[in-house]
């Protein structure tokens, strides 16, 4: 390898570390529970070390072109100039490293397969569904998509399913983001993409209105979705604008849907547990406290799903035995890159969970990329809707055609009562 080559890999590898160092510092800030003003002071001052430490660079070549180039002309002067550099590189590297596990890894076996349907909201609807200005001019822009909802139905291989509840499904819905940006009839033909799956259960995983004008949308939107089984909702950190948590909640059960943060839920199947639990962590607390319920007479384990806003909580999942976790708030990045994929991922864990299915055992985890969101931008991100699958371990069930559980199953029990902690008072967002 010439000395030019390896120039240019250095300088490759400092500058992915560089972009990777503040992307993923911006990702981990907003894991956090933090106050919107000091949320947008530090998402400034991440902004800045991004963008100033290149142009710090760029203005140094421009003012002393090097001659003959190479990478140690990039870097600032004196011992931290020096140490920050080595460290963008060897962080480079660990990304390169990462990057390449995870396409290599690919996705887990459990994850069967996915049937994907495209809907071109405007086409549908017959206009744009935008409700300002900077909405339509950004609807407009080549390559957003976001009035393209991506309608999924994944097949999922649950370990430990038990057989009577084999094709199981759950609607899986995330990040609604009421706010006037996109209209209510934008999200009722997503309720009714909704209701077309046909799901034994419906989630919807936080942050669903942050204006008050939208509170009534609840009522009016979300009181048209239908499940045999019941519709299962917790907030995230953006319904804390609302200010008014009690308000919300009983908007959300006026309109017909189970309120579980920090609550579980269990219902019988043909005579068999399904355990449905909340946990809003960091934003509101505490979880569910998992303590309360006690193993059936019969010793049978239920089916034990949870709803969490963040992924983030993917270790308190696995620590308490849960089958599936369903999480959302990452929205996938908003932009993903080809090849490359998302940038950001809103998590402490960067975009190692940013939207898919993964396996972490012995819970499967399924992270959506919402449906709307503050900043209306999406780029090869499409909004999404899905309906997860569950089916037992055995290879035999996959090929099987999906029958609704409570369609096969009579005789449903109506939720048992609310194990309910005293929740602490939330910061708002």
């Amino acid at each position: 390898m010439t000395p030019g080559i390896l120039d240019i890999a250095i300088c490759l590898l400092m500058i992915l570390g560089h972009l990777a160092i503040w992307a993923g510092s911006f990702s981990r800030l907003h894991a956090l529970d933090l106050r919107r003003h000091w949320l947008r002071s530090l998402e400034v001052l991440i902004f800045l070390a991004l963008l100033g430490v290149p142009a710090t660079v760029l203005l140094r070549l421009l003012l002393h072109p090097p001659v003959p180039f190479g990478f140690a002309q990039l870097i600032p002067a004196g011992a931290t100039g020096w140490g920050y550099a080595w460290f963008c590189a060897a962080w480079g590297v660990v990304t390169v490293v990462n990057w390449s596990w995870r396409k290599w890894k690919g996705p887990p076996r459990e994850f069967v397969r996915c049937q994907r349907q495209l809907t071109q909201v405007a086409r549908v609807l017959g206009h744009s569904p935008c409700g300002d200005a900077a909405t339509r001019m950004l609807a407009r822009l080549p390559g957003n998509q976001i009035l393209e909802l991506e309608t999924n139905v994944k097949t999922l291989l649950v370990p430990r399913l038990p057989a009577c509840l084999d094709g199981l499904t759950v609607v899986h819905l995330s990040d609604l983001h009421f706010t006037g940006y996109l209209t209510q009839d934008f999200f009722n033909l997503v309720i009714d993409r909704a209701n077309e799956l046909d799901g034994d259960l419906v989630a919807l995983t936080g942050d669903i209105v942050e204006v008050r004008p939208c509170l009534g949308w609840i009522s009016e939107v979300l009181g048209r979705v239908q499940s045999r089984l019941g519709a299962f909702c917790i907030f995230g950190n953006h319904d804390l604008r609302i200010r008014d948590m009690p308000l919300l909640v009983s908007e959300v059960e006026r309109a017909g849907w189970h309120y579980i943060g920090g609550q579980w839920r269990e219902m019988k199947v043909r005579n068999h547990s399904i355990l449905i639990a909340g946990n809003e962590l960091p934003w509101l607390g505490p979880p569910a406290d998992m303590t309360n319920w006690r193993v059936p007479a019969d010793g049978r384990r239920p089916l034990r799903i949870l709803l969490s806003h963040s992924p983030d909580q993917i270790q308190w999942a696995r620590a308490r035995d849960f089958d599936l976790m369903l999480a959302g708030h990452t929205h996938g990045g908003q932009i993903q890159l080809p090849v490359i994929g998302p940038l950001i991922g809103q998590s402490r864990y960067g975009v190692r969970y940013c939207c898919g299915v993964f396996y972490v055992p012995p819970t499967l985890l399924h992270v959506s990329r919402g449906v709307s969101g503050v900043q209306n931008l999406r780029i090869n991100c499409r909004p999404e809707l899905t309906k997860l699958v569950l089916r037992c371990g055995a290879p035999l069930t996959v090929g099987t055609p999906e029958a609704p559980v409570a369609e096969r199953l009579p005789g449903v029990v109506v939720p048992a009562p609310v194990s309910r902690s005293q929740p602490a008072a939330p910061t708002p967002s």
